[in-house]
């Protein structure tokens, strides 16, 4: 047969056998017949691959993250895609529009005192303070995402005081720790879908309590002298769960939100 083909065509033939037989399916290249696929690396992993140990897993929701936008505010991208940014400053942090901003406001007192603005962000995650840093977004208020969830921790004496802090409509976990901590403002989750807020200290949250809305879930610990006084709810959440520890915790009106929650002293 090939000594009918012209001196062309017998090339071609030549070059395909040989290419054929190059890709031949080799089932265990390692030579490893234990049925695991592995390849020839000991973990089965093919040789020279390595694993990033920050890279969320693989079916992990990754954030979309713009290097520029996120840059701007001295951030940078995660592997997970949110725009991490550590503030050393005393004025008002913004979340670009478009990102999920993870924030640190713990470098020294009084960091991030004129607030947090994360209204356009699509989502936050949010530390205000630590348990030797005091003051900490003092004097301007945490603004959650309209929409997307927030997690907001305000830790330290004074934390978040005076206009305390203000969930949107999405998932809403908040956490204030210290003397007086959200004092002044307390926190607002009458719009958020699930409500999860924490006030541990005296004073904390007192003055503007934990606001509960009309819709969703809406879960309080308050824990100290006057802890979550005088709160400020919209109407009854569908479920409402208030756990009052201290003296004056939660208020004169019991249950909280207008008589309308459950109200329980757990571990008091």
């Amino acid at each position: 047969m090939i000594a009918m083909m012209g001196p062309l065509a017998v090339r071609a033939t030549l070059l395909a056998i040989v290419v054929l037989c190059g890709c031949r399916f080799e089932p265990n290249p390692g030579g490893n017949n234990s049925g695991d696929g592995g390849g020839s690396g000991s973990d089965g992993q093919p040789p020279g691959d390595t694993i990033d140990p920050d890279a969320p897993p693989i079916d992990a929701f990754v954030f979309p993250c713009d290097p520029t936008a996120c840059a701007s505010v001295n951030g940078a991208c995660a592997p997970s895609g949110k725009c991490v940014i550590d503030v050393d400053g005393n004025t008002k942090f913004t979340c670009p529009a478009g990102l999920y901003c993870a924030v640190t406001c713990d470098n020294a007192n009084d960091t991030c005192a004129g607030g947090v603005d994360c209204g356009d962000a699509i989502g936050c995650d949010i530390r205000c303070g630590a348990s030797n840093n005091n003051d900490t977004c003092q004097n301007g208020l945490v603004e959650c995402p309209t929409i997307g969830p927030c997690n907001v921790t305000c830790e330290g004496d004074h934390a978040c005081r005076n206009f305390g802090v203000a969930c949107g409509a999405g998932r809403c976990e908040v956490h204030c720790i210290g003397t007086d901590a959200c004092q002044d403002g307390g926190i607002r989750c009458n719009d958020s879908t699930e409500c999860i807020a924490e006030c541990t200290g005296a004073n904390a949250c007192q003055n503007g309590g934990v606001g509960c809305g009309v819709t969703g879930s809406c879960t309080v610990q308050c824990d100290g002298t006057s802890a979550c006084a005088n709160e400020t709810c919209t109407g009854a959440p569908t479920t409402c769960t208030f756990n009052c520890c201290g003296s004056g915790a939660c208020g004169a009106t019991s249950p909280p939100c207008g008589g309308t929650c459950t109200e329980t002293n757990n571990g008091c």
